[in-house]
């Protein structure tokens, strides 16, 4: 997982918030491409609010929380991507 997690630019976290955490922490905030340095974007996406807001009261403030069904967001993702 370490290794996917350093090559990654966006990670997605969906509904578990134990993986959330430990993916938010094994994340870098950047990246660094040749002479560029990149953002990387995380975004958490769960029904518990608690969920959500627990990786961003650790310290990860590069964190995008979304609180709603995970079958729901799923379903609008995949009809807007048709």
């Amino acid at each position: 997982m370490r290794v996917h997690c350093k090559k990654a630019t966006t990670v997605i976290c969906l509904a578990t918030q134990l993986h959330t955490i430990a993916t938010g922490n094994m994340t870098p905030m950047f990246r660094v491409d040749g002479d560029t340095i990149r953002p990387v974007y995380i975004y958490t996406v769960d029904i518990s609010e608690f969920g959500v807001n627990k990786l961003r009261d650790r310290g990860s403030l590069e964190v995008t929380s979304i609180v709603t069904n995970v079958q729901d967001f799923l379903v609008n993702i995949a009809n807007n991507l048709i």
